[in-house]
């Protein structure tokens, strides 16, 4: 019975996605933010890393919806469960200006302070420093048009009965003015909950809610985006080979320029 309610439930959240649709195309903004949370936070992939006793993460993901195409290439390198490394280049199609390229690459150092708290706990808290390069064209859609330098605080869990929890703050401070218009600093955070469930041997099924906000000081707008995502991973058909598809379903979203139904795909590795 409990399995027939999840079922319903699944297929209710995907058939909402009909009645989100809209005119107006995604912004760079909120595509990156998504794709930002599709690549685990540096607190999971310390948890991903720790879990193998490896070192390194290494991902491939990809994200498509009606404007925008985005492959991210990221890794993350661990040392001894405390200082971390981690880098990210995506690479984006924007279908509106019809131009391709890269986008603007990060590189982040973090600091896990769950290790000195419990080294044996079942979460973590992460604090660390991101820079972002202004490798994208702003005219093109396809960046910022800015450096950026970032303060985060991100921590993830497990509840407990299949649930994990995660959360993120992060101040970004633009240094670099756009079209004679200075971009100013921004605040973002996110918090979701993820639930496993529909499991087998060697697949899981997971369900994600997931509510994004970002205020800025600058004469650009903030947002307010909530999703759900229904997500099937697994890193038992591959060893140290983690794989996961996916749907994003926008529930709500509060900016003028429209989240979007999208899909992806992902496959990682760990050494």
């Amino acid at each position: 019975m409990t399995i027939h309610i999840k079922k319903i439930v699944l297929l209710s959240l995907v058939t909402s996605s009909l009645l989100v649709a809209n005119d107006k195309p995604m912004s760079l903004g909120l595509a990156m933010a998504y794709m930002n949370n599709i690549v685990e936070l540096p607190s999971q992939q310390y948890n991903q890393i720790r879990k193998n006793n490896d070192y390194m993460k290494a991902n491939v993901d990809a994200l498509y919806s009606s404007t925008y195409m985005i492959t991210n290439l990221s890794a993350a390198y661990v040392y001894n469960d405390v200082v971390g490394i981690h880098a990210a280049i995506p690479m984006l199609s924007n279908d509106v200006t019809e131009k391709s390229g890269v986008g603007d690459a990060m590189v982040a150092a973090s600091l896990n302070l769950q290790y000195f708290i419990d080294e044996e706990g079942i979460y973590s808290s992460v604090v660390g420093f991101r820079y972002t390069f202004d490798n994208g064209e702003y005219v093109d859609g396809l960046g910022s048009g800015s450096t950026a330098f970032s303060i985060f605080w991100d921590a993830s869990g497990e509840l407990g009965k299949g649930f994990d929890g995660y959360g993120s703050v992060m101040w970004t401070y633009y240094s670099d003015k756009v079209n004679g218009r200075t971009l100013g600093d921004e605040d973002t955070g996110w918090i979701g909950l993820k639930h496993k469930c529909l499991l087998n041997d060697k697949i899981d099924t997971n369900l994600k809610l997931n509510w994004q906000t970002q205020f800025s000081t600058s004469t650009t707008d903030g947002y307010n985006i909530v999703d759900a995502t229904l997500q099937w991973e697994s890193d038992k058909l591959l060893k140290h080979i983690p794989m996961k598809v996916g749907i994003k379903i926008p529930i709500w979203d509060s900016s003028e320029v429209k989240n979007e139904f999208s899909v992806f795909v992902g496959i990682g590795g760990t050494f």
